[in-house]
């Protein structure tokens, strides 16, 4: 028998009571730290309705978006919430990896793909 990490009761296996363990998940899944992530069906709609809020444009570079990216890095303590996402595209979200915001948006790489997204002639295609 073990004391509960919520509440201080004995539980006979775990760490926590049954009412500790739901209020915990609702917690967790309140914070998007449930793992729901990759190919889920609340996951594919989070990445669409953020691809939607964004216009399909990317919001580093501005060139087409095809990728739903975490501002705050899940590798860092960031959630799977649409509020820490961002539409990108291919090449910003693998430029900019798990680094902070402030840390990408300062880069030469950023600066220099602006200018080439920006360039007369079009944008820069997507690999």
């Amino acid at each position: 028998m073990r004391v509960c990490l919520g509440c201080t009761r004995l539980v006979s296996k775990g760490s926590r009571c049954p009412s500790c363990q739901r209020a915990n998940r609702k917690r967790r899944k309140a914070e998007g730290r449930t793992g729901e992530r990759g190919s889920t069906a609340a996951s594919r709609k989070r990445r669409a309705n953020v691809l939607a809020r964004d216009g399909h444009r990317c919001r580093y570079c501005g060139a087409p978006a095809t990728i739903a990216d975490h501002v705050k890095a899940l590798a860092l303590g960031g959630s799977d919430t649409e509020d820490n996402m961002v539409a990108a595209c291919r090449p910003c979200n693998s430029a900019k990896g798990y680094q902070p915001l402030n840390t990408f948006q300062g880069s030469d790489w950023l600066r220099r793909r602006r200018v080439d997204v920006a360039a007369p002639g079009g944008a820069v295609a997507d690999v």
